[in-house]
């Protein structure tokens, strides 16, 4: 997953990347955050949406990522 978004932040200059997952994938959920994705804020009605079918969002924002990341 780093080399596809390698790729696209500096072959195409994309800096904000989304992923979603089920609440219940705990493997997918780590990995993402292993790598700087954070949980998107919701506001009530997403969150009666997150509830009602488990998906849970995430953003990855390279502007807002320390030095120290991979990517860097």
């Amino acid at each position: 997953m780093l080399h596809a978004i390698d790729v696209a932040y500096r072959n195409l200059g994309i800096t904000t990347f989304h992923a979603e997952t089920h609440e219940n994938n705990k493997r997918v959920r780590r990995m993402l955050e292993k790598i700087d994705f954070k949980v998107m804020d919701w506001n009530k009605t997403e969150q009666q949406f997150r509830a009602s079918n488990g998906t849970i969002m995430y953003r990855l924002m390279l502007e807002e990522v320390s030095e120290c990341h991979p990517l860097n």
